[in-house]
């Protein structure tokens, strides 16, 4: 398995609110330009394959508000938690967004992907369509 694949990036953006509908259609547009992001990491030869898996829209609705400072601990809490070596193996996804809504109706979105495909450039394109 390539390194690069074993590092999963997180990036968590908050939301005074979110709309899930109109962020699932973004997503669903962005992955008709960059269809990479949908693929699946190949571990018998370190390529990345093409595929209509899609990308995990996972939603979660917490029961407390986040604290001021985040810490490790709530990062996991929301990010997908996608294990980076099985992605690395083909088994998951190399792309993930978890959607999390708190009790104030607040809303943190987080976006991960495997370094190997979106570096910090590429994860700002991605994300700025």
């Amino acid at each position: 398995m390539p390194l690069a694949a074993a590092t999963f990036n997180p990036r968590i953006f908050f939301y005074a609110h979110a709309d899930e509908k109109k962020l699932k259609r973004s997503l669903a547009d962005a992955l008709t330009i960059f269809p990479l992001l949908a693929g699946r990491m190949d571990a018998r030869s370190s390529s990345l394959v093409l595929s209509d898996a899609g990308i995990p829209f996972t939603t979660v609705h917490l029961q407390e508000e986040p604290p001021e400072d985040i810490t490790e601990e709530w990062i996991k809490r929301l990010a997908d938690p996608r294990m980076p070596m099985r992605v690395g193996a083909g088994k998951e996804p190399i792309a993930t967004v978890q959607l999390t809504f708190f009790p104030s109706g607040r809303a943190a979105l987080c976006f991960s992907a495997a370094h190997v495909v979106l570096d910090g450039m590429s994860a700002f394109t991605v994300l700025n369509t």
